[in-house]
This record gives C-alpha cells, structure tokens and sequence, in this order.
C-alpha cells in the first residue's frame, strides 16, 4: 500500500511541471544546505574521511552522498520541513546521481515530497526530527531508482528498506557528534535498497507502522491515500534556519540576541553579572526537549550536542555570545558563567502556547489519528521509549478538547510553523521581554534579495 501510493505520486511529480514559487524554495535549500555541509566539513576532517572511504572501497556517489549529508547537520545548520528534516537525503542523494539541472530539482522535490509524508505519517511515533532517520532510507531507495531505475519499481525498493529500517536511540543521538549519522548512515542503505531484485516483502509496511507509530490507523487506506496525494506540496512548508540549533530553541536564541543588542545599545555594553533572573515560557516541545537533552550534557560541557537542544542552556549560550549566533558561540562561553545564569533561569510550561501549536497542526494537515488522543499522549510524553517524562498539568484535557473539536481544514500550502515563545531578563533592574511566535526563515515567504543576504552571511561563517 505504501509503496504503491509513493510510486504513484512520484509518477505524478515527475510529469508535472515545477510552480515557479516551489522552484525559488528548491533552489533556496540546495544552495543552504551546500553550505551547511562546507561549514560542517571542517569539523568531520573531510578530506581525512574521504580518503579512507576511497581506501575502502566506496563509490564516488556513495561518498558524496554521505559525508555531505553528514557535514550539513554537524550544527544542525540545516532547512526541514513537515514532517521531517528531508533535505539530507533529497539533496545530495539526488547531488551524486545526477548533475542535470532540472533532474537534480525534480530530484530533490520528490524527496522532499515522499520523506515529508513518510514523516506526517509518523508524526505520532517514538521519533520525531532528526531523529526520524528511517525518512532518509526511503528517500534515498526512491531518487536512487528514480535516477537509475524505474519508477515502477518503487514499491518493492521502499519494502526492501522497510524490512530493515534504522531506529535511532536518544543516547546515540544526544550522546555526542555521532548523532550526524541520523541521517547519513539510512543514505547508504536507502541506496543500496535499489540494487536487489527479490520480488516484494508485502509484509515489512506493516512492521514498520507498528514500529514507527503510536496510532490504531482506523480506516488506513483512505488517510495513506490523502496523505500521498498528489494535491499539495509539502516543499511548500520548508523552513531555513537562522541560526545553528535545534528548530525549536531559535525562537528563544532570537530574543537571546535582540535583548542583548537592546542592553547593548542602552548601556554600552553588556555585562553578564549584572544579569539577575531569566524567564522563559515556551510550549510542550521544548519542555519535553528540555527533559531529554539535559541529562546527556557532561560536568565538563564537552558534548555540545545537548546545548543545541536545551532551550535554557541555547538561550543563555546565546546570550553571552558577542557575535551573531554562529557555531563558534558553542566553544567560547565561559562554564562558570553559563552554569550561574543558568541557576537564575525559570522555565514555565504555558498550556495556552501547547494548545495554539497542536491546533496549528490539526487544522492544516490529514493526519490520520485525529481522534486517537491516546497515540498523541504517548507521543508528547516519550513514555514508549524509556523516558520517564512528567506530563504537564492539564495536557491531556487540552489534547482531547482540540481532537473533539471539528475536521482538519487540510490545507497544508498554508501552513506555517508555530512555536511561541515570551523571554523576561531583569538586567540591572530593569526588565527586557521578547515574544516569537515561530523560528527560521518560511522559505516561501523570503524575498531573493534576502536569500541572497543569508548565503553570504553562511559564506562568511564558512570563511572562519
């Protein structure tokens, strides 16, 4: 069933002729995620790793595909959409097959395309972003036929990787730099997924919901078939990021940085001891984020990857950083001073923000377990994976009013990415508040002129 409906929807983005806004969003992600994966490969010794890959035996397109890949998430520098961080694989699986123009863009949707639904499939799952790595397995078996193959062959490819899909650990992936291989490591398989001819494996989707999703799944066929449709465009819902950090604390990192140049500006300077106490509010992911990634951080602060999924330790970070928000500002903050704000910091769970953002996505997306309150309990409170998470007050009542509340209106071209936010620093008595209520850049939304300013800007950090 699902290697049907992807086959058939990759059958239809191939005849169709790219919109000119989706074209601008395309070109925008293969252009950042380029130089997300230059700015990485200083910090993976590229050329070290590329030529022990040659000594082994690995192919040029194989290489390519993954230590770019690898590279590009070194600080989680990378562009996303709903639901999944696709351009991993979209990118530079299609990158090392082909470098025709237009194949390489219509490449590049239809990863984007299959791997967003995969995710919203999913979305309910025990993996969720990054660490929804299984996305860059099907991506990757579907462009490598699409380029090499025979779309029709595409529902036995995508069987072949499901029989087997990876599952990533939050050890694994917050437990150092080796979390770059979420997505590199599915890549190779994905690829690999094309070169068997061993009839299907009707079976291996049914494990492979039961494994990846929480949801009962009750009238099935009809959501995969609204889900895969052909209808919409999830590449329409790509995000670019502003700075180097995990999605959801860039709200918080933005008001880190506006609030400094606001003390900056009226005082001269800034001066971190005259910084009394941090507020922060911030919705359901980010709390259960927060829960997580603190318990992978070291005495020593020697694993940054934490840092980057913390939305107090993000914020203070970026508060004490002199420069614009770069990957430098992980490496040059004080421990000391960092671990004394953060004694000063407050983290409040605001219900009102939780409820705003699951609203977003229930109106805008065919999610298909919308009336499963359950699966989104177990999904928001990590419970079926070994994390003993606290479940805030009121969480369940908020869920089971929004689910009971009406139909999506399904209009994912729409949609745009919710995450509010509100900041409080009382510096030298005098307090400085700042509101988001989203992160990144809405690639549709973002004119050439500052696509253009943001590439040099990448450029610059990658010149460091």
């Amino acid at each position: 069933m699902i290697g049907e409906v992807i086959r058939d929807l990759v059958f239809e983005l191939n005849r169709i002729s790219i919109p000119d806004d989706v074209k601008f969003i395309l070109d925008f992600q293969i252009k950042n995620l380029f130089l997300s994966a230059e700015i990485g490969k200083k910090s993976i010794n590229y050329q070290e790793t590329y030529e022990k890959a040659k000594k082994v035996g690995f192919s040029e397109n194989v290489i390519s595909a993954f230590l770019n890949s690898s590279a590009s998430i070194f600080y989680d520098w990378d562009d996303y959409l709903f639901a999944g961080h696709t351009g991993h694989s979209s990118v530079f699986v299609s990158h090392s097959l082909t470098k025709d123009p237009e194949k390489l863009m219509k490449a590049v949707l239809i990863g984007n395309e299959v791997g967003g639904r995969v995710g919203a499939l999913c979305i309910l799952g025990p993996l969720n972003g990054q660490m929804m790595s299984y996305i860059h397995g099907i991506i990757s078996a579907v462009i490598t036929e699409y380029i090499t193959g025979d779309i029709s062959n595409i529902p036995k490819r995508v069987s072949y990787y499901m029989s087997n899909p990876n599952f990533l650990t939050y050890e694994g992936f917050m437990g150092g730099k080796t979390k770059i291989f979420s997505s590199a490591f599915p890549i190779v398989l994905g690829m690999i997924s094309s070169m068997f001819e061993l009839g299907d494996n009707r079976e291996s989707e049914n494990g492979f919901l039961k494994l990846f999703s929480y949801s009962s799944y009750k009238s099935i066929d009809k959501n995969i078939r609204r889900i895969f449709s052909p209808s919409f465009f999830l590449t329409r819902t790509l995000m670019i990021k502003k700075y180097p950090a995990c999605a959801y604390v860039i709200p918080q990192i933005e008001c880190a940085v506006s609030i400094r140049e606001q003390i900056e500006m009226e005082n001269g300077f800034f001066d971190i001891e005259k910084v009394d106490k941090i507020k922060i509010e911030y919705s359901i992911i980010n709390y259960i984020l927060d829960q997580i990634s603190l318990k992978y951080i070291p005495d020593d602060l020697s694993n940054r990857i934490p840092l980057q999924f913390s939305t107090p330790l993000a914020f203070i970070v970026a508060l004490m950083s002199e420069d614009d928000f770069n990957p430098r500002s992980y490496y040059i903050f004080s421990k000391s001073e960092l671990m004394r704000l953060y004694g000063k910091t407050e983290i409040k769970h605001n219900v009102g923000f939780t409820n705003k953002v699951l609203k977003n996505v229930l109106n805008h997306f065919p999610i298909p377990i919308v009336p499963d309150v359950k699966a989104i309990i177990y999904a928001l409170s990590g419970l079926f994976v070994g994390e003993k998470f606290s479940i805030p007050k009121n969480l369940f009542e908020v869920v089971q009013t929004l689910v009971s509340s009406g139909d999506p209106k399904f209009n994912p071209d729409n949609f745009e990415f919710f995450f509010p936010t509100r900041v409080q620093v009382v510096y030298g008595g005098r307090i400085y508040e700042e509101e988001r209520k989203s992160h990144s850049f809405l690639a549709r939304t973002v004119s050439k002129e500052e696509m253009e300013k943001f590439l040099q800007f990448k450029n610059f950090i990658k010149s460091l």
